[in-house]
């Protein structure tokens, strides 16, 4: 008979951890953010400045340049 590993069931780690969950291959927060924005965008919708250099800095961070670089075409001068 094989003994059980008795381990603590901490709901609150759990629940952190599938908050953070991405799959393998998912491109991060950030990006999910830069695609909800430039939705707007092409939409037609009016999005603040500092919300889409939020998203900028954010994406610069996870070092997706490329995405930052176009959504930042976005602000004004």
């Amino acid at each position: 008979m094989t003994s059980r590993l008795n381990l603590p069931n901490d709901q609150e780690k759990n629940r952190a951890a599938a908050e953070n969950f991405r799959p393998i291959g998912g491109r991060g927060p950030a990006v999910d953010e830069y695609t909800a924005l430039q939705r707007q965008i092409d939409a037609g919708h009016y999005v603040d400045p500092h919300e889409i250099w939020d998203v900028v800095q954010a994406l610069m961070e996870e070092g997706h340049q490329g995405y930052a670089e176009k959504l930042a075409e976005h602000l004004p001068d």
